[in-house]
């Protein structure tokens, strides 16, 4: 996987952590302290396998690396090992950054220019240390990106025939009539042109 930075790749999602939660005033004098969570695909999201179009999906800190996903699959994308530390009552905003393989038209489920990613977050797919040197996490609702914004855009960039005449002559209508479709450097057809 090619390593992303917080300036490549395109940005997909932002999750904000609280240490004393919606108040930001919690009685113990910790920091809250991630080590991991799962992104879920939401009912919204038209990319069935993440794990065929996504080359690499890494989280930051600002401009700071924290971690590339643990592991990709179809429905999935697992953050484990981490030690995001959120200082005592304060919030820290994360940010999701991922990268496509470029032959996404080839993954079996057709075209995907305008599909996209809608990623849900859960209380139980959210964890933080819990060995008395972090805050303890409250119970929340399940969090969504919002549905068509992450959404697949294929620019072409070339002209490809895909229905040749096979006669022509002169003052005669060509036959078939030719067709042709826009696709990118991978293969992948802009179906906006």
């Amino acid at each position: 996987n090619a390593p992303l930075t917080s300036a490549t790749g395109a940005q997909v999602w932002q999750i904000t952590v609280r240490d004393g939660g919606a108040t930001m005033n919690d009685a113990d004098i910790l920091p809250t302290i991630v080590t991991g969570f799962t992104l879920t695909q939401n009912s919204g999201n038209a990319v069935n396998n993440w794990l065929d179009a996504i080359k690499t999906i890494a989280l930051f800190d600002g401009s700071t690396w924290i971690a590339n996903a643990s592991s990709i699959n179809e429905t999935t994308i697992v953050f484990s090992g981490l030690t995001v530390s959120v200082a005592d009552n304060s919030s820290k905003t994360l940010s999701l950054r991922l990268s496509l393989n470029s032959t996404l038209n080839n993954l079996g489920s057709g075209n995907l220019d305008g599909d996209d990613f809608v990623f849900n977050i859960t209380n139980a797919n959210f964890t933080t240390l819990t060995n008395e040197t972090s805050s303890t996490k409250a119970s929340f609702t399940t969090a969504s990106s919002t549905n068509g914004q992450n959404a697949l855009d294929v620019v072409g960039t070339k002209l490809l025939f895909i229905q040749q005449p096979t006669s022509v002559a002169a003052n005669a209508n060509i036959s078939p009539s030719p067709s042709v479709q826009a696709t990118d450097i991978g293969g992948n057809r802009d179906l906006q042109f």
